[in-house]
């Protein structure tokens, strides 16, 4: 819950920039995905999106949410703050059902630009076959 005593959930923050959350489902009704979309930065801000800082030193914050100043982070939009974005892909939507990640993806943000230099990109062998159309 934020300072205001509103409860913050992904829609209203994905909504808050101007992104949305969509649902992919079958014939029959059943959820096969959800898309979890924001805007892209805004066009003539072109090759700025290149950073020319220097990698970053390669550290651990494992007491990450017990800094000073967590309260406000609710309030900024996502081009002032630093995170990193994940993405799994996997055999299905069933792990009871013996589904598997087969690749793992991440990419850091840094004040709205992508750094690509700063990315994650790897194949996971699953142990199975990944069925057709995967």
């Amino acid at each position: 819950m934020d300072a205001d005593g509103r409860k913050d959930t992904p829609h209203s923050i994905i909504a808050a920039h101007g992104g949305a959350i969509t649902t992919a489902t079958d014939q029959f009704g059943t959820c096969r995905g959800v898309r979890f979309g924001l805007p892209m930065a805004l066009t003539e801000e072109g090759e700025a999106w290149r950073s020319t800082v220097a990698p970053r030193p390669v550290y651990y914050a494992f007491d990450l949410f017990h800094q000073p100043g967590q309260q406000a982070l609710g309030h900024l939009s996502l081009r002032q703050l630093t995170y990193v974005v994940f993405d799994t892909e996997t055999t299905g939507l069933d792990p009871a059902g013996g589904d598997e990640i087969v690749q793992l993806g991440a990419v850091r943000i840094v004040n709205g630009r992508l750094r690509g230099e700063e990315s994650i990109d790897q194949l996971v062998n699953p142990q199975r076959t990944v069925p057709p159309g995967r």
